[in-house]
């Protein structure tokens, strides 16, 4: 009981005191373990256990992930592979609807996305022949407007006579598409194919010629020069007149180039050839001794401007030999051996020169007598 005057202790102190006991430890209480206890394992032990578990654990992600991408990577290849061969299968599905509906347009771009696939596409070429082969069977169509069930009071304009192979209905009026045939145009530049190319420009400017008249006159010029190009570099000699008209064509519808140069040594090396065919040697020689201040060498190889006048020397020789005329035959060989040293032309070099020295001219006349002036009388000689 308290005392009065005595404080009241703390309640809460005193429940504190009451649960809190302190153990009472015996000093003859041992806390080490009890011999025979198995003791657990060492902080290494743990660790290098943890470190392996952990390589395992990463291990195991990255093959996963590896094996993983690879399968995607796969995937993606097989639906790229599948997504290209759908791509073909329509394109070649859709292409003899172009062909029966003559979309020209439409065909040539689905065989230029064709041709760009990688592997390429076998049937391209075949192709590319159905719309060169289209296009020879399509012809220039008109689309006639009809008249109206009334007669204008005014009277119509003149227009542009339209090509005589264009159908055109008694009273109507022709339209053309001229666009169509200016992509038919670009289409045949692409491929190459100048003859078919220029043949659609020519009809535009026909129809139309202020029509895209920069595009279609730049394409006409390309078509051209082009062409021409081809031509002189064929061994045809027919070719090489082909080129020369087509130059001249050309210089129509803008500059022309090199072509400039190739028509001039084409002109002579044309000459040439028509002035040695018809036994002109003179001739031949004056030609061949200009075209060569241009070049010896021509069409790449086949034609040698030096060997051409050599053996015009030596023929022009020949002329004078059986002509009788030793002297001038030594002359011409002569010029053939600066060129060429040749056995068979010195020794006939020789034996025309020899020729020419037994010639001794016996003069006619004497000049004994003075003319006035200084002319002299000629006395027949004894």
């Amino acid at each position: 009981m308290q005392q009065p005057g005595q404080a009241c202790p703390n309640p809460i102190r005193w429940e504190t005191a009451i649960h809190q006991e302190s153990p009472l430890i015996r000093p003859d209480q041992d806390q080490s373990p009890v011999a025979g206890d198995v003791a657990g394992p060492g902080c290494i032990a743990w660790v290098l256990l943890l470190v392996v578990g952990f390589g395992c654990a990463l291990l195991i992600v990255v093959l996963s992930a590896a094996a993983g991408w690879t399968e995607g990577q796969h995937r993606a290849d097989q639906t790229a592979v599948a997504t290209q061969v759908i791509f073909v299968r329509e394109q070649l599905e859709r292409i003899p609807t172009d062909v029966a509906n003559r979309n020209q347009i439409l065909l040539a771009t689905r065989i230029a996305a064709l041709a760009t696939l990688t592997p390429a596409v076998p049937v391209v070429p075949q192709l590319q022949t159905t719309a060169t082969a289209l296009y020879w069977n399509s012809q220039i169509t008109a689309t006639p407007v009809i008249p109206p069930t009334v007669a204008p009071t005014v009277a119509p304009m003149e227009t542009q006579s339209a090509p005589t192979d264009a159908p055109v209905l008694p009273g109507g009026t022709v339209v053309y598409d001229l666009a169509a045939l200016l992509a038919e145009a670009q289409m045949h530049i692409t491929f190459a194919e100048y003859e078919e190319a220029r043949e659609a420009l020519d009809a535009i400017i026909r129809i139309d010629s202020t029509y895209q008249q920069s595009t279609v006159r730049g394409l006409m010029s390309l078509a051209l020069i082009a062409q021409a190009n081809q031509f002189y570099r064929s061994p045809s000699d027919t070719d090489l007149a082909e080129a020369m008209r087509l130059t001249d064509l050309a210089e129509q519808y803008g500059p022309i180039g090199d072509l400039d140069y190739e028509r001039l040594i084409a002109d002579y090396y044309l000459d040439i050839q028509r002035v040695i065919a018809l036994g002109n040697h003179a001739d031949a020689i004056r030609l061949l001794n200009t075209v060569r201040s241009y070049q010896t060498i021509y069409r790449g190889g086949l034609v040698n401007f030096n060997e051409l006048l050599f053996n015009e020397y030596v023929v022009y020789g020949d002329t004078f030999n059986l002509g009788s005329d030793p002297c001038q035959a030594a002359a011409q060989y002569n010029l053939a051996l600066s060129l060429y040293t040749n056995a068979v032309v010195q020794q006939k070099r020789d034996d025309a020169q020899t020729a020419c020295d037994l010639i001794t001219p016996t003069p006619l006349w004497s000049s004994d007598t003075a003319y006035p002036g200084g002319w002299t009388t000629a006395t027949p000689a004894p």
